[in-house]
């Protein structure tokens, strides 16, 4: 089937193929990549055009390379079907399968892409999953004859990608690439490279509503009743008014209310339906549906448009990633501490039903009605709004032939090579750490100078201690990173929070290199000093609790010095990411702050810019391209955006983007021009100039075989008596902020 992709689609479908093809070159596997997309952007849509084209586009680029998919959707509201019928809709050249169908066939192919439930696969009663161990095939089985690299796909993935079982499902599928998909994605979680897209881009297509009204009360109604009375009739009255309205406009769709509870309040549901019968609503009319834990009723394909469903009423199961564009209007009666979760439940009111914007303007809006103050305040604070935007088309058609090779860095984790950091290790305890002298493999002795120095706390045995004794915690919840900086020894943990909270102290250390630094710890540290086996359960539970009794005194500091010391031999690894700079055919700007005009050969019929951020140089030099009769047209580039041309720069060792000013167009061929400003740096104006002529150097010939046209510019000032400009010709032991002849000529040289 073809299908139309938006702007916003396109560039996130390019970025992704961009990043996993420069991957495939520089073999680089295990990378995470995130895809931060509001709810109604089609997330599976970008997945789906993403697979169904990668074959052929990794072809055309000389890489004959073959993967395999696996899709994870969380719930139990058969998320995983949704998707797998989106694929089978728009990915004509994949094979889709089901988790049944996976396990029977024994393997997944090339080409090939199953649809899995996460919370499935993780249930210790499903015989296929992760935690069989029985004679009958399981997932672990599947993945051992899966002989094609595996990318992997986690929808709503801040739900799931970070526990436990996510590790050791991913250690299992030991994925090529794992692609997270999420509107709200976790603070504290590291990714190799990321695409977002906004809210304000999806609907400006018509794809999500344009704005959400909270508690749009109407005035004779306000205390007629109690406030949660009268926000259900509020919320009833409004799904009758936008039903009359959908049906004026001649379509079917049938707006859905949701009704949120509250744990632990029974009679709140009761007093929910009672109001709801008497407005002739019920589950006997099929007009209302329950979705509950342990009550279902009437939920049967709630997402066709037309469905008689008039309100559902739930609690936690349609949060995430529940496809049901109808849904409009949310009373909400619950409060939730967790603001992803808040996201999550609102982004199901946000999709339009028909993909496009109305002529009532009531049916481009979301309704929302509570009583949680705490909401309501955010609200105010952060209620989505449209902006109104501004759209520019080329004026000269030929610029979209135009192909620019366009360069970023990319900033890649560290990834610790563990043979390096265990001679760190070893020559720190060889050297007396603290004053302690251990040697390698002899356990006996190094467990007795520990404990004749008194440092490390071999307390083991005992469960480690639940009470709060000195301004200890609370609670500990799985999600939440703990406090350290109090001493340790009274710390309040249970054993059911022992891994999440050693996990914790691990990334207090260093972040990013957590999971070297437990390998360091378990399989060098413990195992060859200490004689503890990471292998064996008991001396598992032993070593975590260890590390827990010890780490602000001793494996804080002795930890942090071996990476520090890691991080001094083996700098962070920069890579320079390959790309192609086209002009679009449209641009488009939110109206907020800009100025307008429609200058002499600009390359779009409006010019849209912000005149604060303007330098007085850059306005003078758009004068003069306007003036010059060399020019054919001329671009503003856009500053540090998505899909701006940039170019690499480094400064003391660290590679940066840089995103040159002007692109312009003449007999000869296209420049690229960077407008030396008043206040600029003279470090960082000097590498940018020497960048900008070495990239030109470098793809003069490469962009002449492209384009047939020749690449020219440099780095321009002004002469501030003359008002002429001087382009840089020099090089870098040349370069002077002097106006020299060796180094700056007169522009129209060039032009």
């Amino acid at each position: 089937m073809k299908l139309k992709t938006f702007d916003f689609q396109k560039r996130a479908i390019k970025e992704l193929f961009n990043y996993l093809k420069f991957n495939i070159q520089n073999n680089k596997q295990e990378q995470t990549f995130l895809l931060q997309a509001p709810t109604g952007s089609g997330k599976t849509i970008i997945m789906s055009q993403f697979v169904n084209n990668l074959k052929e586009n990794l072809r055309e680029d000389g890489l004959n390379k073959d993967f395999s998919y696996i899709w994870l959707s969380i719930g139990d509201g058969g998320l995983e079907a949704q998707s797998q019928d989106k694929f089978n809709k728009y990915a004509s050249s994949i094979k889709t399968l089901s988790f049944e169908d996976l396990i029977n066939n024994k393997e997944l192919n090339k080409n090939e892409i199953a649809f899995i439930n996460w919370e499935k696969i993780v249930n210790k009663s499903n015989k296929h999953g992760i935690e069989s161990e029985g004679d009958k095939t399981n997932i672990k089985d599947v993945l051992f004859n899966t002989q094609v690299p595996i990318i992997l796909m986690i929808d709503e993935s801040h739900r799931s990608s970070h526990t436990k079982k996510a590790e050791k499902i991913k250690s299992f599928v030991s994925p090529f690439l794992t692609v997270n998909m999420t509107a709200t994605p976790l603070k504290n979680m590291d990714y190799d490279y990321r695409v977002e897209i906004s809210e304000k881009e999806v609907a400006e297509v018509g794809v999500i509503k344009k704005e959400t009204l909270v508690n749009p009360i109407r005035e004779s109604k306000e205390k007629k009743y109690g406030v949660r009375k009268t926000l259900l009739e509020e919320a009833i009255y409004k799904r009758r008014e936008l039903k009359e309205l959908y049906e004026d406009q001649g379509s079917n769709v049938n707006p859905l209310c949701i009704i949120q509870l509250e744990n632990n309040n029974k009679k709140l549901k009761e007093d929910i339906i009672d109001i709801l019968n008497l407005n002739g609503i019920s589950t006997v009319n099929n007009r209302l549906a329950i979705w509950l834990s342990n009550e279902k009723v009437n939920k049967e394909n709630l997402e066709e448009l037309d469905n008689k469903v008039d309100f559902l009423i739930f609690k936690q199961a349609v949060a995430t990633g529940w496809d049901c564009p109808r849904s409009q209007i949310l009373v909400k009666f619950r409060t939730t501490k967790s603001e992803s979760f808040e996201k999550q439940v609102i982004g199901r009111i946000f999709r339009m039903p028909e993909l496009k914007f109305y002529p009532y303007e009531a049916l481009n809006k979301a309704y929302i009605y509570t009583d949680d103050n705490e909401f309501l305040i955010k609200a105010q604070d952060t209620e989505f709004k449209v902006k109104e935007t501004i759209e520019s088309k080329l004026n000269y058609p030929k610029a979209l032939d135009v192909k620019i090779p366009s360069e970023k860095v990319i900033k890649e984790k560290v990834r610790h090579d563990q043979d390096s950091l265990t001679s760190i290790l070893i020559e720190k305890l060889k050297n007396k750490y603290k004053g302690i002298d251990l040697m390698w493999m002899a356990t006996a002795y190094n467990k007795k100078q520990l404990e004749d120095s008194s440092l490390i706390d071999f307390n083991l045995g005992e469960d480690i201690n639940t009470e709060v004794v000195s301004g200890g915690f609370d609670s500990v919840d799985q999600d939440e990173t703990l406090d350290y900086s109090e001493k340790r020894n009274d710390l309040a943990l249970s054993s059911d929070n022992i891994y999440y909270n050693y996990l914790n102290m691990l990334k207090e250390v260093d972040q990013n290199a957590k999971s070297s630094i437990k390998l360091l710890y378990e399989n060098q540290y413990c195992k060859n000093y200490l004689d503890l086996d990471p292998n064996n359960i008991e001396d598992l539970e032993k070593i975590k609790k260890m590390y827990i009794l010890n780490h602000k005194k001793y494996f804080k500091p002795l930890f942090t010095e071996i990476i520090k010391e890691y991080k001094n031999k083996y700098k962070r690894n920069q890579k320079v990411f390959k790309t192609t700079f086209e002009f679009p055919a449209k641009e488009k700007y939110d109206k907020d702050n800009k100025t307008i005009e429609e200058p002499e050969k600009y390359l779009y019929d409006k010019y849209i810019y912000n005149k604060n951020n303007m330098y007085k140089t850059e306005t003078s030099f758009e004068k003069f391209l306007g003036e010059n009769e060399k020019v054919i047209w001329w671009y503003k580039n856009k500053d540090q955006a998505e899909e701006a041309f940039s170019i690499v720069y480094e400064l003391k060792e660290v590679k940066f983007n840089h995103y040159p000013d002007y692109i312009i167009k003449t007999d000869k061929g296209i420049g690229i021009f960077e407008v030396k400003h008043e206040d600029d740096d003279s470090l960082a104006s000097k590498e940018k100039a020497i960048a900008l002529k070495n990239y030109i150097k470098a793809n003069i010939e490469v962009f002449y075989t492209n384009n047939h046209l020749h690449l020219f510019g440099g780095q321009v000032r002004e002469l501030a008596d003359t008002g002429s400009w001087k382009v840089f010709v020099g090089d870098e032991e040349s370069f002077s902020e002097e106006i020299t002849e060796e180094c700056w000529k007169g522009i129209e040289t060039i032009l």
